[in-house]
């Protein structure tokens, strides 16, 4: 599409915009399976349904993303329903309950569940074996509530650029909250 913007020269002290637009080419015909309205509506709503969750849950929230929070629960203060519905908030913990939470920056958290068993979630990387050996609930517990700066965790990742495979190595969790 091409778009051509005129201002009004006659009239200086008008506040109209005169918009020319022609078809070209490369012009893409709306899709009859989607809509971009409706995208960025849903995603504004859900944007609101967080903020509003955040400020009704106030000083009890730990953590939070686009799409999910982490906080302390109080049976006698508001939660947010759960509903195993589209648009809703869900337990994605399947019942269970997080004992001890940590977290290093935004998409760098590990969690410890009642049953013992513990999630450990750093942007960017991929929890194999090997690295989960490395980075994991405890290494992230120790490396945030330590008091020295001293705490690195290097860890060899593959990566690829160019189709060509190179090994780096990154220094990671070194931030605190």
């Amino acid at each position: 599409m091409h778009l051509e913007l005129i201002q009004n020269q006659e009239n200086e002290e008008l506040d109209l915009i005169l918009a020319n637009f022609t078809e070209t080419d490369n012009f893409v015909p709306p899709s009859h399976f989607g809509n971009v309205v409706i995208a960025c509506y849903t995603t504004a709503l859900a944007r609101l349904k967080l903020y509003d969750a955040l400020r009704r849950l106030d000083d009890r929230v730990l953590y939070f993303d686009t799409d999910s929070i982490i906080y302390v629960h109080d049976d006698h203060k508001w939660s947010p329903p759960i509903v195993d519905s589209l648009g809703c908030w869900t337990d994605e913990l399947g019942g269970k309950t997080i004992t001890t939470f940590v977290s290093g920056g935004p998409k760098n958290y590990a969690y410890q569940l009642d049953d013992g068993s513990t999630v450990c979630k750093v942007k960017g990387m991929t929890f194999d074996y090997k690295t989960s050996q490395i980075i994991n609930f405890e290494t992230m517990k120790n490396m945030v509530s330590s008091q020295t700066d001293d705490d690195k965790v290097t860890v060899t990742c593959a990566r690829e650029r160019s189709q060509v495979i190179f090994q780096g190595h990154d220094q990671g969790l070194s931030h605190r909250v």
